[in-house]
């Protein structure tokens, strides 16, 4: 008896999700270190990463039941993944 399919599918969604924040928050840290004379706008590079921040640590993307399998369009928050887990667990007990 192993964890469910869809259970294992969720938390790494979650889980590469949260990489794919993470690493845009790295990139804008590292454009702010070694700005570009021209191109590099520090108010806009700041500005950016407050926002990356902000958004890492309130949201995720996981598919939606009637999307494709390897889609991630849907956006949820950490409620709804938590709430889902939850029944897939119940489910899997009863």
């Amino acid at each position: 008896m192993g964890i469910p399919t869809k259970i294992k599918r969720l938390v790494l969604i979650a889980f590469v999700n949260k990489c794919r924040e993470l690493y845009q928050i790295a990139f804008f840290q590292w454009r702010r270190k070694h700005p570009h004379p021209l191109y590099t706008k520090i108010d806009e590079i700041e500005e950016l990463i407050e926002f990356r921040i902000e958004y890492t640590f309130k949201r995720y993307q996981i598919p939606s039941e009637d999307e494709e399998e390897g889609t991630v369009d849907s956006i949820h928050t950490d409620e709804d993944i938590k709430d889902e887990l939850k029944t897939e667990i119940k489910k899997k007990v009863s």
